[in-house]
C-alpha cells in the first residue's frame, strides 16, 4: 500500500496484449443472447429458404454463408477499433475506491463514478465493467489483482446491477 493509498482503495497497473483484448471483447460480442438469436434466426430462415424450392435456394445459401462470416466480421470490426485506439492496449494504472475507478496511461488520465457503470461481471480471468449495454467493456484482469483486491473490487461492484 502506497503512503497516499488507504485501505478502502487499491491500485493496479497492467497492459492488456492486443491480441488477448480482441479474442476477449470478439467472444462477449458473438456469446451475447441477441447476437446468438438473430444469428440463429438467419440460419433458420436460411435452412427454410433451401429447402423450399430452386428459386429460393440462392437466397437461403447466401443467408448461410453470411451466417458463417458474420463472427469473422465482428472480428475484424473489433480488431480495426482496437488498433484505432492505442489508448486500449497503453500500460494503465488504474485505481479504485469509494468515489469510483480511475485509470491512467502515458498520456491520458480517466475517472468515471460507480454510478456510471450500467453492468458488470466476471469470469475466471477478469472483471468486466460496461457503461453501455453493446457488450463491451473495460476488462480488469484478476491474474494482476491479489485476493484483498479483488474482495475490495467486488465490494464496489455489488452497488452496480448485473454482477
Amino acid at each position: 500500500m502506497t503512503p497516499a493509498q488507504s485501505p478502502d482503495s487499491a491500485t493496479i497497473t497492467f497492459q492488456l496484449p492486443r491480441d488477448e483484448l480482441v479474442r476477449t471483447l470478439w467472444r462477449r460480442v458473438v456469446s451475447r443472447p441477441r447476437y446468438l438469436q438473430s444469428m440463429g434466426l438467419f440460419f433458420a430462415l436460411a435452412l427454410i429458404a433451401m429447402s423450399a424450392g430452386p428459386r429460393s435456394f440462392y437466397v437461403g445459401l447466401l443467408l448461410f454463408f453470411y451466417v458463417l462470416a458474420r463472427p469473422w466480421a465482428a472480428r475484424q470490426a473489433i480488431a480495426r477499433n482496437v488498433d484505432a485506439n492505442t489508448m486500449l492496449t497503453d500500460e494503465r494504472t488504474v485505481e479504485f475506491g469509494p468515489a469510483g475507478i480511475s485509470a491512467a496511461g502515458p498520456d491520458w488520465k480517466t475517472s468515471v463514478p460507480w454510478r456510471y457503470f450500467k453492468v458488470w461481471s466476471e469470469d475466471d480471468r477478469n472483471f468486466y465493467l460496461e457503461v453501455g449495454v453493446v457488450g463491451l467493456a473495460s476488462i480488469i484482469p484478476k491474474r494482476v489483482m491479489t485476493d484483498q483486491q479483488r474482495q475490495l473490487l467486488r465490494m464496489y461492484l455489488a452497488s452496480i446491477p448485473g454482477g
